[in-house]
């Protein structure tokens, strides 16, 4: 009765359904072959499993501009005005979690997509490069 349990109830409550499948195969697997062989397939799929769903999570927490979020430092009335001109092109971006392939890839995409580099930018960078 312990192991049924062990099997089948608490995996159930405290784990994912991706990993209580995994603990049922390595159960089923250990029965037909040996057990160094099971923990290390085990291993290896619960370590893909765990890159599958770190690859999935967002790691953008936030994203304002300073035309919405003011700097708390104090500064002349001439900078002051320049920084609320422009505003707009600073971009401040809150992070959390795991920032590796997947992730990092969704971040850049997302960049892309809605930071507008400022006009005559792609003309300059070109320039650079020639």
């Amino acid at each position: 009765r312990s192991a049924a349990q062990w099997l089948w109830v608490v995996p159930r409550v405290r784990m994912t359904r991706q990993s209580h499948a995994l603990v049922l195969a390595m159960t089923a697997y250990s029965l037909v072959y040996d057990m160094i062989s099971t923990v290390f397939g085990g291993i290896l799929v619960a370590a893909l499993l765990l890159v599958g769903r770190f690859s999935r999570l967002s790691v953008l927490k936030y994203h304002v501009s300073m035309a919405s979020q003011a700097s708390i430092r104090r500064r002349s009335v001439g900078e002051s005005a320049h920084l609320r001109a422009q505003g707009e092109r600073v971009h401040i971006l809150g992070l959390e979690g795991y920032l590796f392939e997947g992730p990092a890839v969704k971040l850049v995409k997302y960049l892309q997509r809605v930071v507008v580099p400022p006009e005559g930018a792609a003309d300059r960078q070109q320039a650079r490069r020639s």
